[in-house]
């Protein structure tokens, strides 16, 4: 029933792609070098913590698949 209720909103054009650039466009703000920003709402260190998160997940999934592998080669 929601996901009924889903694509009939997202067709509908209830939430308009227009609308979520002009948000995205509001909460840039130039800094002194005259580059824009966009606001989020993550600080430096938590997009940091996400990142290295990432990374060795990705990194842990290469090695246990390489792992497994080599167990099947035996």
């Amino acid at each position: 029933m929601y996901r009924t209720i889903i694509i009939v909103i997202l067709l509908s054009g209830y939430i308009s792609p227009s609308a979520i650039l002009t948000s995205a466009q509001e909460a840039e703000t130039d800094t002194q070098g005259g580059r824009k920003q966009i606001e989020h709402m993550f600080s430096e260190p938590v997009i940091t913590i996400i990142i290295f998160g990432v990374m060795a997940g990705i990194i842990g999934i290469t090695l246990f698949i390489a792992f497994c592998i080599g167990r099947l080669r035996k």
